[in-house]
């Protein structure tokens, strides 16, 4: 006869085995959202190839090479408060400047502006246009001494392109579908 014993225990729900389950289904939902929120915002990024062609105030801002800004679109998981953080790499630049902060919410920001000589390709007495030998003196002469390009700073105000705000706005009723049936018993 086979011997069967049941204690109180073994009634109960073994609290670590839940916890550590719901952690990895909170991780795997976690990262789908913020893979589906970086996706999104890159998506809203539309490209130009005029330099001078700005997005429309509140529209999300418009990029002008592939790839440059948009790669700096990146999330991770934040373990001590186990969410998700989606948004722009922190780039090295200029101190005090923070571009994306600076389109997402307007404000000012100082941008140098760089002016070229008109009379840096004169041309020669004799024949009306350069010899490609003066163009190359020229061009020498002015790349040591850098005098044709005069570079002064001037502050300008950016109003609002945002980015993030209306990601989160379109992806937020997809969210509750990212958690569901995660955690199977």
């Amino acid at each position: 006869m086979a011997a069967f014993t049941l204690t109180a225990k073994d009634f109960f729900i073994d609290h670590g085995a839940v916890a550590k389950a719901v952690g990895v289904a909170n991780f795997k939902a976690l990262r789908s959202a913020g893979a589906l929120g970086r996706t999104h915002a890159r998506r809203q990024i539309k490209f130009t190839k005029n330099r001078g062609k700005t997005s429309q105030p509140g529209k999300p801002p418009r990029a002008h090479r592939r790839g440059k800004g948009i790669k700096t679109i990146l999330y991770g998981y934040h373990r001590p408060s186990e969410s998700m953080l989606i948004g722009y790499a922190k780039l090295g630049g200029v101190a005090g400047r923070d571009v994306p902060s600076t389109l997402e919410y307007g404000g000012t920001a100082k941008i140098r502006v760089r002016q070229v000589r008109k009379d840096r390709n004169r041309r020669s007495k004799r024949s009306g246009t350069l010899s490609d030998s003066q163009r190359r003196k020229i061009k020498r002469y002015y790349s040591r001494y850098q005098s044709d390009v005069s570079v002064s700073t001037m502050t300008v105000r950016v109003r609002k392109r945002p980015n993030m705000g209306p990601m989160l706005d379109a992806i937020q009723p997809k969210l509750p579908e990212l958690w569901r049936d995660q955690v199977k018993g």
